[in-house]
């Protein structure tokens, strides 16, 4: 079903909110919440390091930030104008960022610290038109590196730092 997905988690909280089955309850893998809010296929999924936020990428152009423990919608990433086929997060203490890549380019996007649900759309802090495939960051050293035409190096605040070919012309 397009824009929908199955949030799959074994020993949740949400079990003493809902009602379940003798055959979901022999399942350890049952649909606990089913999150709605894309209104194409999800192509991806990714999370904060420490597990709190789930981030979908889909065909519609959009990511959509849930909260992993309630399955509330957080937010509504939007700007891409071609499916997002890549995330990676990069975050330290107050500053929390969500990269999102597609093949029209790389966006930055700066988290709120207070983010709730429902907290609506964000727009890109930053943003470039390299063609991206996939994402990978360093924490440690801060950088993020993304994969296409080019194999470019950025700042995780989204300045380009460096860029190498990867296709002889």
């Amino acid at each position: 079903m397009a824009g929908l997905f199955n949030w799959f988690r074994q020993g949740s909280t949400h079990e003493a909110r809902h009602q379940i089955s003798d055959e979901q309850k022999s399942n350890p893998y049952r649909e606990l919440v089913l999150l709605n809010g894309h209104t194409d296929e999800v192509y991806n999924l990714s999370s904060q390091d420490d597990g709190k936020i789930i981030v979908s990428l889909s065909q519609d152009c959009t990511a959509i930030m849930w909260s992993a423990e309630s399955g509330q919608k957080l937010c509504t990433l939007v700007g891409h104008k071609s499916p997002i086929n890549s995330t990676v997060y990069q975050g330290r203490g107050e500053e929390n960022t969500f990269v999102t890549g597609a093949s029209d380019g790389i966006k930055f996007w700066r988290l709120p610290v207070d983010m709730r649900p429902d907290h609506g759309t964000l727009t890109p802090s930053e943003e470039a038109s390299e063609h991206i495939q996939c994402l990978t960051a360093n924490e440690s050293l801060g950088y993020i590196v993304s994969g296409g035409s080019t194999l470019c190096l950025w700042s995780k605040e989204g300045h380009l730092i460096d860029k190498w070919q990867t296709k002889k012309s």
